[in-house]
C-alpha cells in the first residue's frame, strides 16, 4: 500500500512501514513476479537502494496502480531536486 504525506512516500507491506523521502529518489522499478506478486525498488541519491516485496497478488495489482496515480507527483519532486533554475539561465542539471 502507498500513499503521499508530505514528501514522503508512504510504504506499508505489512511487515514494515518506510517513509521514503521523494526528493531523494532517482528511479521507481516494479518487478512482477508471476502469480506471487512482485518486487517494488528506489534509487537513492543520498542513501542505499530501497527494495520492498509483496506476497499478495492482489495488493501487489494496488501498489502498481497506486505508482501510476503518483506518478505525477513524484516526478515532480524528482525533478525539483534535480532542477536548479538561475536567474536569466536556463535550468541546469546538478
Amino acid at each position: 500500500m502507498l500513499s503521499i504525506m508530505f514528501s514522503f512516500l508512504v510504504i506499508n507491506n505489512d511487515f514494515q512501514v518506510a517513509y521514503v523521502n521523494m526528493y531523494d529518489i532517482i528511479v521507481i522499478e516494479t518487478v512482477d513476479i508471476e502469480d506471487e506478486g512482485g518486487i517494488l525498488s528506489f534509487n537513492m541519491r543520498n542513501s542505499e537502494d530501497l527494495s520492498f516485496r509483496c506476497n499478495d497478488v492482489k495488493k501487489w495489482e494496488e501498489t502498481k496502480c497506486s505508482i501510476t496515480k503518483f506518478s505525477y507527483d513524484i516526478s515532480k519532486f524528482i525533478d525539483i531536486k534535480h532542477n536548479i533554475i538561475i536567474k536569466g539561465e536556463e535550468k541546469r542539471q546538478y
